[in-house]
């Protein structure tokens, strides 16, 4: 009961009792010069949650200042998707999130030649089990 006391009064005085989080989802590994969507997923829903998306090792293709971002990346060898969000109307809610993304050699493209054809990756696969890498 005294938890929730306290909880309750550093609330009513704008004391954050919590902390906001932000993690980005998306892939973590992707091909150099590939296209791949991520997105912020933030502890507690708010729709006024703004985010300021930043991008090194690629550059931005798709954002609408929202929770998504669309990023085309280079041929470093890591890049970095980082996001610093913020509730519109209580600045002193916010959050920050980085991902670290391995940019690998190789096109992760399935390519089949008919749907009754050969089945195979274009890029060395950890599936080569399964789908054989193509012949060249």
């Amino acid at each position: 009961m005294k938890r929730l006391f306290i909880a309750f009064v550093l609330l009513f005085f704008g004391v954050e009792a919590f902390a906001e989080i932000v993690d980005i989802l998306g892939d973590v590994e992707a091909p150099k010069n590939s296209t791949r969507s991520y997105i912020a997923r933030t502890s507690a829903y708010d729709p006024n949650y703004l985010y300021n998306w930043s991008i090194s090792g690629g550059t931005r293709v798709w954002n609408s200042s929202g929770s998504e971002i669309e990023v085309k990346w280079g041929s470093d060898t890591y890049g970095h998707v980082r996001v610093h969000c913020i509730v519109q109307y209580q600045p002193n809610r916010t959050c920050d999130g980085e991902l670290t993304v391995h940019l690998v050699d190789g096109v992760a493209t399935v390519i089949t030649t008919s749907p009754f054809g050969e089945l195979c990756m274009a890029e060395p696969n950890v599936l080569e089990r399964y789908i054989p890498s193509c012949s060249k």
